[in-house]
């Protein structure tokens, strides 16, 4: 079965990893690629042809890591523990499972995952996994998590966006002021975010607790910026690698850290319980906007 749609959709097979699938919606005249290799977006365009979504040069798209930049999944772990790290959603081959588009609708395609041999040796639970990627105006990436198995677990889960910046000293996210977070830099301590507009300057790591739905990311070099809207995730969490972590980096270039910020939407702080038939669902919606 195809799902190739005549200047809606447009499937690339790749010899290791996959296809690349390419999503464009002629009223906005935007464009988005997917991979299914961790049904990564690594590139958000519009007209203009300016990728909103930072990939990096160096960006292995061979299948045989994860894609440094565009929208990672992490799932069903963030960051370090017992499985790879940010779990193994972000190295697994997709399987596409729908396409569609219509006159006054987004272009949309559908990708699942499944549990299987290699995700149960490391991870002892059933489960599926939906991934819809629905472009119009905005970019919507929708996470459907289901328990097929007859126990309950537990998960994390984030999108992992990393947004393409003209300079990240000029860069300013809005508005998390009075929100607790992790500190992952300073042995995990809980700090209270005391600026309505977060600007970086150092190597960031940070988990905004019960952060709000909606928060805007300012790049005041160009004027633009994008509005990140969230449902479900309750956290938010932003990095930078910044100098020497940029540098150190194999799958970066040195001052690559000039060049992006990851602002994404995350259910890290109180995993996610799922009894057995039950579902979640997170929801991130961007859109560019002038400031």
């Amino acid at each position: 079965m195809t799902y190739e749609i005549p200047g809606a959709i447009e499937i690339t097979p790749l010899s290791d990893s996959g296809s690349k699938v390419t999503l464009f919606h002629a009223a906005s005249e935007t464009s988005v690629e997917i991979y299914t290799f961790g049904a990564t977006v690594t590139s958000w365009r519009a007209h203009t042809g300016k990728n909103s979504l930072f990939l990096s040069e160096k960006a292995d798209l061979s299948g045989a890591k994860a894609i440094r930049g565009g929208i990672p999944i992490s799932f069903p772990q963030f960051a370090s523990g017992p499985l790879p790290a940010h779990g193994f959603a972000r190295t697994s081959n997709w399987e596409l499972v729908l396409s569609e588009m219509g006159p006054h609708l987004p272009t949309t395609v559908k990708l699942k995952l499944e549990s299987n041999h290699k995700t149960l040796a490391i991870w002892p639970h059933k489960f599926r996994a939906e991934y819809t990627i629905s472009l119009d105006e905005t970019l919507r990436t929708e996470l459907e998590v289901t328990n097929t198995g007859d126990t309950d677990f537990s998960f994390q889960a984030a999108l992992h966006s990393y947004f393409s910046i003209a300079d990240i000293e000029r860069v300013a996210i809005s508005d998390l002021s009075t929100v607790t977070y992790i500190d992952k830099l300073a042995a995990l301590e809980r700090k209270i975010e005391n600026n309505s507009a977060l600007r970086i300057s150092a190597e960031t790591d940070r988990v905004y607790l019960n952060s709000p739905n909606t928060l805007i990311v300012r790049d005041e070099t160009c004027g633009t910026g994008i509005a990140i809207d969230k449902s479900g995730f309750a956290d938010t969490v932003v990095w930078n690698p910044w100098i020497e972590k940029s540098a150190g980096m194999k799958d970066l270039c040195a001052n690559d850290f000039k060049k992006l910020v990851c602002v994404e939407a995350g259910q890290i702080d109180a995993p996610v319980t799922l009894a057995p038939g039950l579902k979640w669902i997170g929801i991130q919606e961007l859109k560019r906007i002038d400031l």
